[in-house]
């Protein structure tokens, strides 16, 4: 759809704009609590050591209560029966004599 594409070019455009480095800059230095000498360097971390490492989630093995009508499998499509013309032709018949009263 020619509307749906439209709306996500511009909301990439949008995306685009307000992500800018120079903006987000700006807006970390003005808007967040730092002292003097965080604001004044070029980055917050001075050494590779300082990052923190990232924390993997635990999942757990068995689902907790509130989950355990949750399926995880994805739903089942239901095959598609493929009426073949004779079949048609016969309900067909079936459903004229119904409204017939049984007579042909």
């Amino acid at each position: 759809n020619k509307a749906e594409q439209e709306t996500l070019r511009v909301l990439s455009a949008e995306w685009d704009y307000l992500n800018r480095p120079e903006r987000l800059e700006h807006l970390t230095r003005y808007n967040l609590d730092l002292d003097a000498t965080h604001a004044d360097q070029k980055s917050f971390v001075s050494t590779v050591e300082e990052v923190p490492e990232p924390v993997a989630p635990v999942i757990p093995k068995i689902k907790p209560d509130f989950l355990q009508h949750v399926s995880t499998k994805p739903p089942v499509k239901k095959e598609e029966k493929i009426i073949e013309r004779n079949q048609r032709n016969n309900f067909d018949q079936l459903l004229n004599g119904l409204s017939d009263g049984g007579q042909e």
